[in-house]
């Protein structure tokens, strides 16, 4: 079997206690799943880093120069090990190649520009394409506009570290409760840009959003069904560990998106479904509703900018 083949989205592998492939299913894009007959050398190899990087239960990933990297989760097993893999491919700087309109592409690239700060929350439910768009819009901002990244994932989902067109990328793998330590650290560094992986505890989503207040633009990714229910889910949970998260949301949030995969003949393509830019002042309407907790007062602003 082809590891790179288009369409091929993860491998479920199940492994025996002398690290032997005891089976092994392909899922692809479509959800289509099927057992793999020969997966050759290419598989076992992958197999055998895949063990190497995570010895126990936990989470990795394992660069592949062909696919990017496979996103690797081990369960351990009465028999043996079961492994999950994921495919992530290598991202660049084009966001026009993810499918998205001049209009939207133009309107990213300018968040990421000299003058800007605040907080760029792009939301979607599972397989959205999310850490895509985060990965290749960070190095769009790099490409464009230089300066250094700190990246923070658990486990990153993409390779982004090292020079990115004029400027350079750390990645860090982290956890997500260690968000609010790496911030404080990494203020130090003059850094222009933040990227958080999807934060996933309460106190994590407070970092995020009180890193938006400290002068670098920051990009994250969060769980959302919609643009509205995601931002009320987000900023639920920072004012669940202090009160003052939705003054300091309303301060430092830039703009919003919400994108989903649109399947196509040849291939898949990302849409945003719904955006919210925030004006620049304190007065700005939307950012008055955040302070408020209206949040569901947003969907009159959001309204416009989706028909536009």
């Amino acid at each position: 079997m082809d590891l790179a083949l288009p369409g091929l989205a993860h491998l479920h592998v199940l492994v025996d206690a002398a690290g032997a492939i005891r089976s092994a299913h392909a899922t692809m894009s479509g959800g289509a799943c099927a057992p793999v007959e020969d997966g050759g050398a290419p598989l076992d190899a992958l197999v055998r880093e895949a063990m190497r990087v995570c010895p126990g239960p936990g989470g990795g990933r394992v660069a592949d120069d062909r696919v990017g990297l496979w996103r690797v989760e081990r369960y351990d097993t009465a028999q043996g090990a079961a492994l999950v893999l994921v495919r992530t491919p290598a991202v660049t700087d084009r966001l026009e190649d993810l499918g998205l309109p001049e209009a939207v592409c133009r309107m990213l690239e300018e968040l990421g520009g000299p003058v800007r700060r605040g907080l760029v929350l792009l939301l979607g439910d599972m397989n959205a394409g999310k850490s895509t768009l985060a990965a290749t819009l960070l190095k769009r901002w790099l490409v464009r506009h230089g300066g250094i990244a700190f990246a923070w994932a658990d486990p990153p989902e993409h390779d982004l570290e090292g020079p990115v067109g004029s400027g350079c990328c750390i990645s860090v793998n982290i956890a997500t409760e260690q968000y609010g330590d790496a911030v404080v650290a990494a203020r130090r560094s003059r850094a222009r840009y933040f990227y958080f992986g999807e934060p996933r505890l309460d106190p994590a989503i407070l970092a995020v959003v009180q890193a938006s207040l400290s002068g670098p633009v920051c990009l994250s990714t969060a769980h959302g069904a919609g643009l509205i229910p995601g931002l009320i889910a987000f900023s639920a949970a920072a004012a669940r560990v202090d009160s003052r998260a939705y003054e300091q949301l309303a301060s430092g949030l830039a703009a919003a998106f919400h994108v989903r995969v649109e399947s196509g003949v040849r291939r898949s393509r990302l849409v945003v479904t719904e955006h919210l830019v925030l004006g620049q002042g304190h007065g700005d309407t939307g950012r008055s509703h955040i302070r408020a907790g209206n949040l569901g007062q947003l969907g009159n602003l959001i309204r416009p900018l989706r028909a536009a």
